[in-house]
């Protein structure tokens, strides 16, 4: 027991003096793309980074302030993903990268710049692939990935040679039914030395090829292809090769590629024999570019970023690469995932705005709206979609329209707007700043219903010109409402919350859903049939008006976030949630198939014009529309979503306390603490949890500093920051949060985390 006192107040010590690391996670210190970062090793407050456009950012106070530098004139184009500091001479910088054509240097720390290589063909660096020679540092290798050249400069990158080109003999038909041998160049995408040995020079190609050296550089040894030979072979891309500083012989390497045809040749790659020999061990689907690794106690700790340029590059199904940030601390057994709280940069809100309301007057005439202000029409049924110029800014829920110009809006704002030009002009009809609407619905030309947090409904009968508060006497978030006439009734909410009304409203009767879940969208086909969607795939049906409600089994395991019956046949209904998800039933509702809808993005809303005419607004502005009853979807309109793509992650600074920085299209990120054990500010704000543990229970009870916060997750660290138990909630509206989990614990301390937006809670647990 008293070993573990000893730990307690060790980490209660941290607590005190650590004050800088009140961010959680990883914290962006340029907010505009970034390639590649490098730090002066003689002066670790003093970063260089490379940018876009012929830019370089500098930093000389450790990333509170930059300035910029312009590498001779501007352009459009080009990105520095390759920034060298010489070791020694450490005003020696060295920039390569992409649709630049040339190596530059600069011997002033970057004000002043030389090209030192260029030919009449362009010299472009993939991958990471300028490095300096470890135990020789005026000797620095560049590898072109066009022409597979190796150059070599043994005067700090003043001059270059071309020492030897990456070739290998392939087979090709001879025309006769057999083969003849025939050499061919290849493309560099990635170069590494071996520390320990350093004439060793691995190399990889953007063909999955790995090559080995053991004279410099001079000649090659072709180790062969790392992926499968009947794939798109030109689209397997070694853009990141590195060997542990734990051991020379432990290597890492990553491939990106951007077609789906290459989805099992993706992911982390491991040599153990010094570069010889590789073996895939990790996210063999996964588009990588980014990767950085160092000795953790007798292993590896190792850092990923993920890469795509796929069509869809938010939807993950297609080719999974961006907005993926993952790290092992056991050499790549197991991973922690740190998407969930990457603060990625949309560089148009309103182009990238989720789409939460959809309606239609007419067969054609249609109505989209979202976060950001967004308003968008359309005038043939959805298959084109132009967007209202709106200078406000209000996240809007939901939107009705009784005929072509006349609409309500509702909004999380506290808003209800109203327009009779068709959207072009919005007026405010209802205001209430305590209130946050999510649903609207009317009932005739006249008569509008809206819900929102705090069990809120609001009513007019009178066109908007005034709206009555309804008492609901619940205090949950309401998520939809929908009426089947001018007296029958429904709204749903969190915590599995279902309400309803017999009298239009005047008073409204709690039901029983059975459900702890979030519910988020409910609708009636009659006045006995109903149907409601909500998290965890929950799909409930009522044939008597909602007396009694039952689940009813769906193919799918995502949450469920709209539901719509078609008007000219009640038999038939979508329904559609995250990623991707849209459900299908041409029997009323007792059974349920899944539409191919190939995107997976969050679907929040879902508009039927007909049984065969569906709408379906979602994530990052995407819209899709069927014509044949979903046989295939459409998609005319799709926000880009965050940048999120990752081009370098690097340990920076002195050794024993480095850095981690990761540069990316999102801006340059540094996380300070690898090892992930953030403490507090202010103790303080521990306030609100509760955490127990035993050998074989983690019990949480935590309550919720913002009411708004739309996630949670709790953690269990041991002392090391090694991650043991990781889970994330979905909390929007909720107080409070319960969590008892079986977790095997053997005797010692540990660290339980709740992390709630930029916060976080620490309780420190001892396990006897």
């Amino acid at each position: 027991m008293k070993r573990y006192l000893v730990l307690v107040i060790l980490i209660l010590s941290l607590l005190e003096t650590n004050l800088h690391s009140e961010y959680l996670g990883w914290r962006r210190i340029i907010n505009r793309a970034t390639f590649d970062i490098s730090v002066n090793p003689k002066n670790p407050n003093t970063y260089i980074a490379g940018g876009e456009g012929r830019l370089i950012y500098r930093s000389y106070d450790a990333g509170k302030t930059w300035d910029t530098v312009i590498v001779n004139f501007r352009t459009a184009g080009g990105r520095f993903n390759n920034v060298l500091i010489h070791p020694v001479d450490t005003n020696i910088i060295l920039i390569g990268g992409l649709n630049f054509n040339v190596i530059e240097r600069s011997t002033d720390g970057g004000l002043n710049w030389d090209v030192v290589l260029s030919k009449n063909y362009a010299i472009e660096l993939n991958g990471k692939s300028m490095v300096f020679k470890p135990d020789a540092p005026d000797t620095v290798y560049a590898g072109d990935f066009q022409y597979a050249i190796n150059w070599r400069s043994t005067n700090k990158g003043l001059t270059w040679d071309s020492i030897s080109q990456l070739r290998r003999t392939v087979q090709i038909p001879d025309g006769n039914g057999g083969f003849t041998d025939s050499s061919w160049s290849t493309n560099i995408g990635a170069i590494s030395i071996r520390h320990d040995s350093t004439n060793v020079l691995v190399y990889g190609s953007m063909h999955g090829e790995m090559f080995i050296s053991t004279d410099g550089g001079v000649t090659w040894n072709f180790r062969g292809e790392v992926v499968k030979p009947d794939s798109a072979q030109f689209d397997c891309e070694f853009t990141r090769i590195v060997f542990s500083d734990r051991d020379p012989r432990t290597g890492y390497a990553c491939i990106t590629y951007l077609f789906s045809l290459n989805k099992s040749n993706g992911g982390l790659y491991q040599t153990t024999d010094g570069g010889w020999n590789w073996k895939q061990i990790a996210f063999p689907d996964t588009s990588i570019w980014a990767l950085a690794c160092r000795g953790f106690g007798k292993t590896d700790e190792i850092f990923i970023g993920g890469y795509s340029e796929d069509f869809y590059v938010v939807d993950s199904s297609k080719v999974p690469g961006a907005g993926i940030v993952r790290r092992s601390q056991d050499g790549g057994k197991t991973w922690w995932s740190y998407d969930p709280t990457m603060d990625w940069f949309l560089k148009d809100p309103k182009s990238n705005a989720n789409i939460y309301g959809i309606n239609f007057p007419t067969s054609d005439r249609g109505y989209a709206v979202g976060q950001a202000g967004v308003i968008m029409r359309t005038d043939n049924g959805g298959k084109d979609w132009n967007t209202f110029y709106n200078p406000g800014k209000e996240n809007l829920t939901g939107v009705v329209f009784t005929n072509t110009q006349k609409g309500y809006i509702s909004s999380a704002s506290g808003d209800i707007f109203k327009t009779v030009n068709g959207g072009a002009m919005l007026t405010k009809s209802y205001s209430d700043n305590k209130s946050q609407f999510y649903s609207i619905f009317s009932v005739d030309s006249s008569t509008f219903y809206a819900c929102g947090t705090n069990g809120v409904i609001i009513r007019t009968t009178d066109d908007g010109q005034k709206w009555t508060t309804q008492i609901t006497n619940i205090t949950d978030k309401l998520n939809s409402i929908t009426f089947f006439n001018d007296k029958l009734g429904w709204a749903v909410g969190n915590d599995g919350v279902i309400i309803a009304t017999t009298d239009g409203g005047s008073t409204w009767n709690p039901q029983s859903s059975k459900s702890k879940f979030n519910l988020n969208s409910v609708t009636f086909t009659s006045a006995s049939i109903g149907f409601i969607v909500g998290d965890s795939s929950t799909l409930l049906q009522t044939t008597n008006g909602g007396t009694d409600w039952k689940k009813i089994a769906v193919p799918i395991s995502q949450h469920l976030r709209a539901i719509a019956f078609a008007k000219d046949d009640n038999q038939i209904g979508y329904a559609g949630g995250n990623e991707g998800v849209i459900i299908k039933t041409s029997d009323g509702g007792n059974t349920w198939n899944r539409s191919n809808t190939k995107v997976a993005r969050n679907l929040y809303t879902i508009f039927c014009n007909n049984k065969d005419s569906v709408v379906v607004g979602g994530q990052y502005l995407c819209i899709l529309n069927t014509l044949d009853g979903g046989k295939y979807w459409y998609i005319p309109s799709w926000g880009s979503g965050p940048l999120s793509n990752m081009w370098s992650l690097r340990y920076l600074g002195t050794p024993g306390s480095e850095r981690l920085f990761m540069a990316s299209e999102a801006g340059l990120f540094v996380l300070d603490y690898p090892s992930y054990i953030e403490q507090l500010k202010d103790p303080s704000m521990n306030n609100g949890l509760i955490a127990t543990a035993d050998r074989n229970t983690l019990k949480v009870k935590y309550t919720l500093a913002h009411t708004n916060s739309s996630s949670v997750i709790v953690r269990l660290c041991d002392i090391e920051g090694r991650t043991l138990f990781s889970k994330q909630f979905n909390t929007f509206g909720e107080s409070q949060l319960e969590l008892e989990e079986y977790l095997p614990l053997i005797h010692g301390a540990y660290l339980c985390q709740v992390m709630e937006g930029d916060k976080v809670r620490t309780r420190i647990l001892i396990v006897e």
